[in-house]
């Protein structure tokens, strides 16, 4: 910003090209104009508003329990559930804001350990045949219990991601069939964690399968 003082400019108040001149206690100042803003919507920008988008309404979907989950896991950072939820996700959306990949997306994040592999049927009798690697499981998380949760996109009533079935079967068991609900329209979507029996701790989510 200038000041100036001028016979010719001293009473003056206005534009001259890019510069405005205004008046403040007797003083002709002089400033350059600001830049207008304009609200960009290049391709990459509308793109990611829609991820955006995308998240937020999948953060909505969630259970109560698997909202919990998510917001235990911030404790001791500066994030919020649906932060985290958003940085693990974000880019398995895509630019229309759906979801790519099922197969990839977390429901769950914790520090339980996954299995190392888990091998999952959906059978000709309407069930779905789990089973998981206990070879490489530390005893001290043995005891932990398997959560299924279905991701139902096309249900009427929210929520559509939620824990369908929290089974007594522990991690040392290695094995689980699971009647698979059949009262919503698909597509269904399957996943499963483990939650410690006596914390509220859970191992990050892992895809099991889905029906049309």
């Amino acid at each position: 910003m200038a000041i100036g003082k001028s016979a010719l400019l001293n009473s003056s108040h206005g534009k001259i090209g890019n510069l405005v001149l205004y008046e403040v206690g007797g003083e002709l100042r002089i400033r350059s104009k600001g830049a207008r803003y304009r609200d960009a919507k290049t391709a990459e920008q509308l793109a990611q508003r829609s991820r955006v988008k995308g998240i937020a309404a999948l953060y909505g979907e969630l259970s109560y329990q698997l909202l919990v989950y998510w917001k235990e896991q911030t404790i001791g950072t500066t994030l919020n559930g649906y932060n985290m939820f958003m940085r693990s996700n974000i880019h398995h959306i895509g630019s229309d804001g759906s979801l790519i990949s099922p197969r990839s997306f977390l429901v769950t994040q914790g520090s339980l350990p996954q299995p190392s592999w888990v091998k999952a049927e959906i059978t000709s009798r309407g069930t779905l045949k789990l089973a998981w690697d206990t070879d490489a499981t530390d005893c001290k998380y043995a005891t932990d219990q398997l959560r299924i949760v279905v991701y139902a996109p096309h249900r009427q009533e929210t929520p559509r991601i939620w824990i369908a079935e929290s089974a007594d079967v522990e991690r040392m068991a290695g094995t689980f069939e699971w009647s698979i609900l059949h009262n919503i329209g698909g597509p269904l979507y399957f996943y499963g964690f483990f939650k410690s029996r006596f914390t509220n701790e859970i191992s990050s989510g892992f895809y099991l399968g889905e029906i049309e």
